[in-house]
């Protein structure tokens, strides 16, 4: 039996089983609408060169305002298992994006879309943070991926600064 104390409150753990239990529940409830991107190589804390590359290769294309949902891939690459997990098995919606058919997406856009209504200056970082934060905790890799593609019917609408003055362009590698 270990004593595991939770804001104070004692917690018997009797095994592991039910450490990984408790953990399991603990984190359903900080984070019940985490997007399921089933990609260990890339939605992690620190992705490899190739995993980052990869990604922003794709932000680029979904950045592009003629983008249409259908992503420029050649081969089995890791472009591709990031677009198939990111993408594809969310079933994202690049037509409309205010009916995206799965839920944590679907909360993602209406609070992003809120945040950017109801302030007068935003910050990337803003937005990142609630993909970032609680009922998301999203994996920071993932989070540029899923933030600008929500938003991107009102991304080409937004300027964006740096000290005061515009970006006139901003990049997937700026992101």
């Amino acid at each position: 039996v270990v004593n595991f104390y939770m804001n104070g409150e004692e917690v018997q753990l009797t095994d592991l089983a039910n450490f990984s239990s408790f953990l399991d529940d603990w984190m359903m409830k900080r984070f019940p609408s985490t997007p399921e991107v089933r990609n260990e190589n890339f939605n992690k804390r620190n992705v490899m060169k190739i995993q980052r590359k990869a990604a922003i290769e794709l932000l680029n294309q979904v950045m592009q305002p003629d983008f249409n949902g259908e992503f420029n891939i050649g081969g089995n690459g890791p472009d591709y298992l990031i677009a198939a997990t990111t993408f594809k098995n969310l079933k994202f919606n690049f037509n409309d994006l205010d009916q995206q058919p799965t839920p944590e997406l679907q909360l993602l856009r209406e609070r992003l879309v809120a945040h950017i209504e109801m302030a007068d200056r935003n910050s990337i970082y803003s937005l990142f943070s609630i993909a970032l934060g609680e009922p998301f905790g999203i994996r920071e890799p993932v989070v540029p991926l899923l933030v600008v593609a929500l938003i991107r019917d009102k991304w080409h609408q937004m300027v964006f600064y740096s000290n005061d003055l515009s970006i006139a362009n901003i990049t997937a590698e700026m992101l």
